[in-house]
């Protein structure tokens, strides 16, 4: 199963939510090979928004274990694609970082009178 991120899932606190728990339950449950969880922040600041799920820290071992255990427990494997949003990160959430000042596809999600410079080659 490829990663999809359910960004109505978690709250605020970027915390594995109940929702989480039973969504990839249900999957391995219906007979996924392999389970991606989703994108998964490493940063607060780096989350596609406020509800994007994290793992930056130890508090969040246990909700992203109970996550493996139910998965496992139906007898599928799983894994975890860790992500930074970059040039996609809310902007309210803070810096946005980024390897370079090219613009994402969508430039509405810069933050107002962000400097952007392009340079052509």
């Amino acid at each position: 199963m490829a990663p999809t991120v359910k960004f109505d899932f978690a709250g605020a606190d970027a915390f594995v939510s109940e929702k989480h728990i039973q969504h990839y339950k249900e999957r391995a449950e219906h007979g996924c090979g392999l389970i991606c969880v989703e994108a998964t922040a490493v940063t607060p600041g780096g989350r596609f928004g406020r509800n994007h799920m994290g793992l930056w820290s130890d508090e969040f071992i246990e909700g992203h274990a109970q996550i493996a255990k139910v998965c496992h427990d139906a007898g599928a494997p799983v894994i975890i694609q860790l992500n930074h949003a970059g040039r996609d990160s809310a902007p309210d959430l803070g810096e946005q970082i980024a390897p370079s000042a090219v613009p994402t596809r969508d430039e509405n999600v810069l933050a107002e009178g962000d400097p952007v410079e392009i340079t052509k080659h």
